[in-house]
């Protein structure tokens, strides 16, 4: 095993077994590191030594390690130290000269040279120097540094060593490269515009993040996007890095790039601790972004109830509106968070808001099938009138997307709103539901309603029997649009008998007179009954009278 490899592996064995590599010697060297020192080969062509002046590749002066970079490929010698090349030999049979073999990519990681320790950068881009920074081995980087490694050195994303080491919290190593180092800047920025004090501030990297300020770092610099180390420590929740950088007095109010203030970035990550903390050190609940999205937008669009109630205690608007004319409960529908929705309709948020495009939430959930939702909207008291761009009613709509069961359960409370109005003080609605009946106690009414549809009923009686039963034009071409082949109109009259079933029910009425009634209105005595005694003797729990009207009897 070469040295490069030798030193990644005792830092991934390191960081196991939780010490440095050569920490028994005290010493790193290749014998001490569990490395056989490579035989140093000189470096020939022709049969001749290839000398020049200049330095010599680390690798190969102290170790005889082959490595790539410049120095060592130009066979440089120097203190009795010959840089290896790649012995060619001779031409072979036929003639053919020999390929020449690729020098091996293997790296010194002093200042001339262009590779890594490892031979190639990591999965991160990283060298074994900004490991070692990265999983706190301390006496590996001071190995790394009195060999001649290049400690200016960055990763493919800009990081740094203080970075490393101030993401990952380790405060020795930050005290090393500060105190030791020379020419190292305390606020280097990375490839997203963010400093040492960032990275620790983003980790929750409190101890760093008091080394850092100690060391006299800046803390209102902002990264590429604008953010602060508020807005990150916000982000991801940190309350203990967030409390520090409250009591330094970092600006509440600083906006990044979209217009974010660090309330923002708490709500979207669904920390309510921090929301609660920054509330209390006053940040103000209601401000808006460039898009006028508030703090409430950002907790629906991550579905968090206890920020939204946090929100919402301390004062947050339900019912502002987005650049898109969308309200936090439109969000919430779109989303798919029933409980979020519920919470918002407690608190009093508009259910017939349009955005936009003119969209109710109803809308929103028509849209989706969404029918938790879409039940919460109805017991609300949405308006059923209200149309989009498009002219279409929340009931158009999902009867266009073909959403049977919320077409449906629309029907039933448009119905229901109707029955309401003209019995406003009627208590029948507590215990109000739209959505399709699977109790027990029905399950036989339904099923002679099933055997009415589908066996006696004619193709467009049901249209009948639906007008009878005030079912408007509306109504019946929504029922209409599911289509299940030739016989739909079973299907089509089955749902219109449900839909009537549920009202009936509401209104506490006797389904069994109501079904006589309606069948004798459209002229189907024969499916009535023989005679008015059987009439007289329904109940409105007596499912099997009803299949004695719906069955008919021959005559005595």
């Amino acid at each position: 095993m070469s040295l490069p490899d030798a030193l990644c592996a005792s830092i991934s064995r390191a960081g196991e077994a939780g010490r440095t590599p050569g920490e028994e010697t005290g010493s790193g060297t290749p014998a001490e590191l569990g490395v056989a020192p490579t035989r140093r080969p000189r470096a020939r062509r022709g049969g001749q030594v290839k000398r020049a002046g200049g330095g010599t590749c680390v690798l190969v002066r102290d170790w005889g390690v082959r490595c790539s970079c410049a120095r060592s490929r130009r066979g440089v010698e120097s203190g009795g130290a010959t840089a290896p090349s790649s012995r060619l030999p001779g031409p072979r049979p036929g003639g053919r000269a020999p390929r020449a073999r690729a020098p091996a990519r293997r790296g010194c990681g002093a200042a001339g040279c262009r590779r890594s320790w490892r031979g190639r950068p990591t999965a991160f881009g990283m060298n074994a120097l900004l490991l070692s920074a990265w999983f706190g081995h301390l006496r590996i980087l001071q190995i790394l540094v009195n060999s001649g490694a290049k400690i200016h050195c960055e990763s493919k994303d800009g990081l740094t060593l203080l970075h490393c080491a101030a993401q990952k919290g380790h405060v020795p190593v930050l005290a090393f490269i500060m105190e030791d180092l020379e020419d190292v800047a305390l606020d280097h920025v990375d490839k997203l515009g963010r400093t040492a004090f960032h990275r620790a501030a983003e980790h929750g990297q409190l101890d760093a993040l008091d080394f850092l300020v100690g060391s006299g770092c800046d803390h209102s610099v902002k990264d590429k996007e604008g953010n602060t180390a508020l807005h990150l420590a916000a982000g991801r929740g940190h309350m203990a890095v967030l409390q520090r950088l409250v009591d330094i007095g970092l600006d509440l109010e600083e906006q990044n790039a979209e217009g974010l203030t660090a309330l923002h970035s708490a709500a979207g990550g669904s920390h309510p601790d921090c929301v609660q903390l920054l509330l209390r050190a006053g940040s103000t609940v209601n401000a808006l972004t460039q898009k006028n999205l508030s703090c409430l937008h950002y907790a629906a669009l991550s579905g968090s109830e206890d920020v939204s109630r946090v929100l919402i205690h301390a004062g947050g608007c339900a019912n502002v509106v987005d650049h898109q004319g969308a309200s936090p409960l439109h969000l919430a529908v779109r989303h798919n968070f029933p409980a979020l929705v519920r919470l918002l309709i407690n608190s009093d948020s508009d259910v017939n808001a349009m955005d936009n495009r003119q969209q109710t939430p109803l809308h929103l959930a028509a849209e989706h099938a969404w029918q938790d939702i879409a039940e919460m909207l109805l017991i609300a008291g949405v308006d059923l009138n209200l149309r989009d761009k498009q002219g279409k009613t929340a009931l158009a709509v999902a009867a266009r997307s073909n959403h049977v069961s919320l077409v449906d359960m629309i029907i039933k409370a448009d119905r229901f709103y109707r029955w309401e109005k003209d019995h406003p003080s009627d208590p029948s609605g507590k215990s109000l539901s739209f959505k399709q009946d699977h109790r027990q106690e029905t399950q036989q009414l339904r099923s002679v309603l099933w055997r009415l549809a589908s066996r006696y009923l004619q193709p467009r009686e049901w249209k009948k029997l639906a007008y009878s039963w005030e079912f408007t034009e509306t109504h019946v071409d929504a029922i209409e649009q599911q289509w299940t082949g030739t016989r739909s109109y079973q299907e089509h009259g089955h749902r219109m008998l449900l839909i009537w079933l549920h009202g009936v029910a509401t209104a506490g009425e006797n389904p069994s007179k109501a079904l006589f009634e309606g069948l004798v209105a459209i002229g189907r005595r024969d499916l009535a009954g023989w005679s008015t005694m059987a009439r007289s003797q329904l109940t409105a729990t007596s499912a099997s009278r009803v299949q004695m009207i719906l069955v008919p009897q021959p005559p005595e």
